[in-house]
């Protein structure tokens, strides 16, 4: 240590100690914020991280499952109306142009359509590109040619459209599509709009930065952003809306770590699929995928340059740029995008000269999706309640349904403008109607009504209605009688006369509609003209046991049966489906599928992981069957539906009316080749709706045929059905000499029997079928 001057002052001496020592403190209190600010800064950056690992383990969304449609397969030979074809196409968002050169294009000139069909692939097949013409001769298709390969082919299919969204997480909506998905051209404008420095930067944009907040100090409010799209997506994807420096700094730590995970083009995936485009009801919409289904009702990457611009210019502000909102702020800031675009050279300016001219064209809000929701509402059960199917797995899945737009549309039209008719007629304002579709083969649900309005998303009245069905029983009940071909046949006499059954300690008399009697009818004709008294005599002879394991065979459930002599006439409450189920499986030949909705589901990876298993069941004999359906054909021929043959009469169309007791209900159910339609009209009252089924349910049926339109209904006929003269007596006529005996009435029955030798030795009936008479083996030996 020096030596200390005795001279020295005190303060002096002092001075030069403490010096260092504040420099000493200094140093460490720069450390210690610098450890500190270290530390918070690792923190964050590690719970930053988190965030980013987490959302790359477990997805970036929860998808919502996309629905769709049936496909539909154009084959030579086959009958379709061009204003059928042209909305078919339409309901797969294809567009009628006069120029046929992009995917999802058409035009019909004549007797000729060119369509340039998508690449597509679906549970059942896969398509590329392809475009082809149709060529038609009487609205039959003639002959379909490959263009480009200028080969013909045998048929073409249309892809499935999509018809919904469901399952959607939260209040988000979206569709996902990988980047190579999208326009180029889209992209290419996005970028020179938002970021042109996108590729160039490692998430965050200083210059930007700088830039944006000259233009805000200037402006002396927040007039423009410096966020790169890297920043967008953190804060869109991670953060919240909130404008403060520690969600500012957050964010831009969190865009240069995003980038270092993951590529440019992953980034900007996510953009595309992210970004926030508008609101439909309480679901935001999100993602180009999804708006362009939205605004212009077409897939992201069949877009015009326009209508790029368009969304692209949503970015900045929804709301504020929203077409349907703001129509003409939307296209100031749409041709500002395209300036732009054309400013960097992404388009021309004879092209941007061009653009900017044109209209906004887009679909008006809430056309983008058809509302089905007796459909949805019950494929979202059927899913439900399969034990096969995860809910959980299902996110960004595509479900293939049964569904078909056209005869959705044509069953919705039906009902939108027959039931008025129908209020005028009866004078009653409260009419309300279901309507059911099925294929006649499969079983598959076309199309379902389940309320006049048919946009009501509510009582389902078509799956969810107990009504009494009435005598759209009756095919059950003589269905059940002729599966035993040795006691009865459709030439079997059955009497038509008052009848009175004892029940306890009450006694029923049915009675026929018109208190009119015949005596005595072939079991053909109770059916065709849906005598009352017959039934309960068939019914009562063969057994209610018989006719209650019949109804749950063809697939009524069995809670719905009551065993009681009423039931023969149609006293049981089911639902409509429940009863097209029955019917479509007696129009199928006793061949019982279900009624279903669902086909297959594919996960968001392709893989299919559901598929419907191909459940038929011969679950009556065909014979009987067959000839149950040729009974309702000559319902249709001649009996209480010959209404429906108006118009139709080549058709061989079969069908069947009901009406419930005091006409509560009125029903009614057509089939030709391809479809069983069943209709109902009732009040949810109960009350009388002046209508039988023939004034009522019967005209929405034939109503539907006639905008659908109709095949000829070609049953195959079964082995050992023979076609058999029969006289007034249902005996049949085996000596050929007495076929010219002018005092014989001849008619021709079909009859199930070995041979044509063993049907002749039948008997003679010697008394017709009666409750009160003995006729069957099973009744006989009850009293011998």
């Amino acid at each position: 240590m020096g030596e200390l001057k005795a001279t020295e002052p005190v303060s002096k001496r002092n001075n030069k100690n403490s010096m260092p020592n504040k420099i000493k403190m200094a140093i460490v209190f720069f450390i210690s914020i610098f450890a500190m600010s270290l530390f918070f800064v690792l923190k964050l950056a590690k719970t930053i991280e988190d965030k980013i690992n987490a959302k790359l383990n477990e997805g970036f969304w929860e998808l919502p499952a996309q629905v769709y449609s049936k496909s539909y397969a154009i084959k030579v030979g086959h009958e379709i109306r061009n204003d059928k074809l042209s909305r078919l196409l339409e309901s797969a968002r294809y567009r009628n142009t006069n120029n046929v050169v992009n995917p999802g294009e058409f035009h019909i000139k004549k007797n000729t359509l060119t369509i340039y069909l998508r690449a597509f692939s679906s549970y059942d097949y896969s398509s590329n590109q392809k475009r082809v013409e149709v060529f038609f001769k009487d609205d039959v298709v003639a002959k379909i040619n490959d263009i480009d390969s200028g080969s013909s082919i045998g048929e073409v299919v249309i892809e499935p459209s999509l018809i919904d969204v469901i399952y959607s997480p939260g209040d988000e909506q979206r569709i996902y599509l990988p980047l190579n998905d999208f326009p180029k051209e889209m992209i290419k404008i996005l970028i020179s709009t938002e970021d042109k420095g996108f590729y160039h930067h490692y998430g965050i944009s200083p210059l930007s930065i700088i830039r944006a907040l000259y233009s805000n100090i200037k402006a002396g409010r927040n007039i423009q952003g410096g966020s790169t799209l890297t920043q967008q997506v953190v804060k869109n994807m991670f953060l919240s809306n909130d404008r403060t420096m520690k969600r500012k700094i957050i964010e831009a730590l969190m865009a240069i770590m995003l980038e270092m995970k993951l590529s440019k083009d992953k980034i900007l995936e996510l953009y595309l699929n992210e970004i926030y485009l508008g609101q439909n009801g309480s679901f935001g919409i999100h993602g180009f995928p999804l708006a362009s289904i939205y605004y212009f009702g077409r897939p992201v990457n069949e877009l015009s340059l326009d209508q790029q611009a368009l969304l692209i210019g949503m970015v900045k502000g929804a709301s504020l740029y929203n077409p349907w909102s703001n129509p003409s702020i939307a296209i100031s800031r749409r041709n500002i995008v395209l300036k732009i675009s054309e400013m960097n050279g992404v388009i021309t300016k004879s092209n941007y000269s061009y653009l900017v001219k044109k209209d906004l064209n887009i679909k008006p809000k809430g056309t983008a999706f058809t509302k089905h929701p007796s459909f949805i509402n019950m494929l979202r059960k059927e899913i439900r309640e399969n034990k096969n199917i995860r809910i959980n797995e299902l996110s960004g899945s595509k479900i293939f349904s049964t569904f078909d737009p056209i005869s959705q549309y044509d069953a919705e039209m039906t009902v939108i403008e027959t039931m008025p008719i129908l209020d005028k007629k009866t004078r009653i304002k409260d009419l309300q109607s279901a309507m059911v579709v099925v294929d006649r083969k499969n079983g598959e649900l076309l199309a379902v009504i389940g309320d006049r309005n048919v946009e009501y998303n509510g009582f389902n009245r078509a799956s969810d209605s107990r009504r009494q069905v009435g005598s759209l029983i009756k095919p059950a009940v003589y269905l059940a009688a002729l599966s035993d071909p040795k006691d009865f046949g459709l030439n079997t006499l059955i009497e038509d006369q008052p009848i009175h059954i004892n029940i306890g300690n009450t006694s029923w008399s049915p009675r026929n509609p018109t208190r009119t009697y015949r005596g005595k009818v072939f079991l053909l004709d109770a059916l065709a003209y849906s005598i009352n008294v017959s039934t309960v005599n068939i019914g009562m002879s063969i057994g209610l046991d018989k006719v209650a394991d019949t109804l749950k065979l063809i697939g009524v459930p069995e809670n719905r049966i009551a065993k009681n002599p009423s039931m023969l006439l149609g006293t049981l409450d089911m639902s409509p489906i429940e009863l097209a189920e029955a019917i479509q499986t007696i129009a199928n030949l006793g061949v019982h599928n279900g009624i279903h909705t669902l086909v297959s589901i594919q996960n968001k990876f392709g893989d299919e992981i559901y598929r419907r298993p191909d459940i038929k069941e011969q679950v009556v004999s065909n014979q009987a069957a067959w000839l149950t359906m040729y009974a309702m054909q000559e319902s249709v021929r001649s009996g209480t539906s010959k209404k429906l043959r108006v118009g139709f009469e080549s058709y061989t169309l079969a069908g069947k009316t009901g009406s419930s007791s005091g006409l509560r209900d009125s029903w009614f159910s057509g089939i030709d080749e391809n479809k069983v339609v069943l209709t109902w009209i009732g009040r949810d009252n109960n009350q009388s709706t002046n209508l039988w089924g023939a004034s009522g349910s019967l005209l929405l049926t034939k109503e539907f045929f006639i905008r659908n339109g109709v095949e000829k209904l070609k049953l195959v006929q079964p082995k050992d059905i023979y076609l058999m003269d029969v006289n007034t007596h249902g005996d049949f006529i085996c000596n050929k000499e007495n076929t010219y005996n002018s005092n014989i009435y001849i008619r021709k029955v079909p009859i199930w029997g070995k041979s044509i030798t063993e049907i002749c030795k039948t008997p003679s009936q010697f008394l017709p079928v009666s409750t009160n008479k003995a006729y069957s083996d099973e009744v006989l030996d009850s009293i011998f």
